[in-house]
Parts: structure tokens; C-alpha cells; sequence
């Protein structure tokens, strides 16, 4: 990287941390926890440059990133254990594993998800991504983002979901085939 791109990365972070830092101490709860989940989307950014510094909308870029990996934190360190139950609300493939071609078309529908997930405020696509995607309850992500259920419940039935679905169809995706 040259030095020109690493002093505007180190820029856009620095603009954005304390920001991004008071989001993950609202998930997380620990300052400790907050300082690693830094350096992880620090890191991320170091490894992708081109990905934060071109993005439309950097900050949501940021802060997707970072509420992700403040959830991979709670799931690596054991505080938050997550649900068991088999969520079909992304796509019903019980055939996973053993056809290669549902493997394959599964894993193009999850990329035009990611791409249509990029078009959504950024509190309806975390939504959306912790039910479909990360398969936590609904009630759990009321928990999580300590926002009130019914409020997570219209973000995602009534604004999220209709949405993914709707771009989903006009890319021409067989919206019964899934679980949307």
C-alpha cells in the first residue's frame, strides 16, 4: 500500500472512531472488547483499502463492518450463544451439502443479497442480516441492539425484507424457490 492510501485510510478511521467506538460499546458493553473489535476493523480496513476508501457511503461501510465483527466477538468469546433453531426465512435448501448445484446457486443468491443488503439504511440491512443471514431471533436482536421488538419486526417484515425481495425479483430470482 502506498503511503499516499494508507494516510487517507488512517484518515477515514481516525474520523469515524470515536463514532464507530460508542456503536460497538452499545453492543459489546466492555471497553476492553471495544479496543480488540478496533484493531480487527482496522485490520480489515488495512487489507481491503479500496473497498472502505471507494465505498458510495464510508461510513456505513465502517459500521457495517464493525457491528459485524462486534457480533463475531460475542459469538467467539461465548457470551452470546446462538440460537439453535434452523432459520428459513434466507433460503429452504435442505439438500445443502449434497448438491453441488444448489451449493452453487445458494451462494449467488447470498452475494446479490450482500450487493442489494449495500442499498438499505444501515439499521434495516443489520437487521436483516442478523435474521436471515446470522439467523438470530428476532427477539434476540431487539436484545442485541437494544431497540424495541416491534420496531425490529417492522424493520425487517415490513421494510427489509419486501425490498431484498422485490431487487431480488427484478434480477430475476424465483422468489418462492426462496424463503424470503
Amino acid at each position: 500500500m502506498d503511503k499516499d492510501t494508507e494516510e487517507r485510510l488512517l484518515a477515514l478511521y481516525n474520523n469515524n472512531k470515536q463514532y464507530i467506538e460508542r456503536i460497538i460499546l452499545g453492543i459489546l458493553l466492555k471497553k476492553s472488547a471495544v479496543e480488540d473489535v478496533l484493531q480487527d476493523l482496522w485490520i480489515k480496513m488495512y487489507r481491503n483499502p479500496e473497498y472502505f476508501l471507494n465505498h458510495p457511503n464510508k461510513r456505513a461501510a465502517i459500521l457495517r463492518t464493525a457491528i459485524n465483527l462486534s457480533f463475531t466477538y460475542l459469538r467467539r468469546e461465548h457470551i452470546y450463544e446462538k440460537s439453535e433453531e434452523i432459520n428459513e426465512d434466507l433460503i429452504e435448501d435442505t439438500n445443502r451439502g449434497k448438491n453441488p448445484a444448489i451449493m452453487a446457486e445458494t451462494n449467488i443468491i447470498r452475494k446479490e443479497i450482500y450487493k442489494i443488503l449495500d442499498q438499505l439504511p444501515i439499521e434495516e440491512s443489520t437487521i436483516f442480516e442478523m435474521r436471515a443471514i446470522e439467523e438470530y431471533k428476532l427477539e434476540e436482536i431487539a436484545n442485541i441492539l437494544r431497540i424495541p421488538f416491534r420496531r425490529v419486526t417492522y424493520l425487517y417484515y415490513d421494510k427489509a425484507r419486501p425490498f431484498i425481495k422485490e431487487k431480488l425479483e427484478e434480477k430475476g430470482f424465483q422468489i418462492n424457490d426462496l424463503g424470503i
